[in-house]
């Protein structure tokens, strides 16, 4: 049986707000305890009680700045690390730098693909 988002947010008020303990709120509403769990496991996570609903996330470094250490990339294959950064704090100052993390996750260049050119 499917319970509207409505009434999952009645649970989940109950149980947060009024503190009304789980099993009470569960036979009120004639569901299982285990349902009102998932719900509020839900919210936690999500903020909110919709299952299968994408969570959006903000990516952490504007399009230019990416675009630009990809470029920097093409035209630079054998440079230094420090100069990228150096480049970028200039370029993009208010960025922070976590370059280990940008290189493996948007350039693809892990060791064994640095090891293969």
């Amino acid at each position: 049986m499917t319970i509207s988002i409505d009434m999952r947010w009645r649970a989940i008020v109950l149980t947060y707000i009024y503190y009304i303990d789980s099993s009470v709120v569960a036979s009120i509403m004639g569901v299982s305890v285990r349902s009102i769990s998932r719900w509020e496991l839900l919210f936690r996570r999500r903020g909110n009680v919709i299952p299968n609903m994408q969570i959006t996330r903000k990516t952490r470094w504007p399009p230019e700045c990416i675009t630009f250490v990809q470029e920097y990339v093409e035209e630079h294959p054998f440079f230094y690390i420090e100069e990228l950064q150096t480049n970028l704090k200039i370029r993009f100052p208010d960025v922070k730098m976590f370059l280990q993390r940008l290189f493996v996750a948007r350039c693809d260049l892990t060791s064994a693909s640095r090891a293969r050119s």
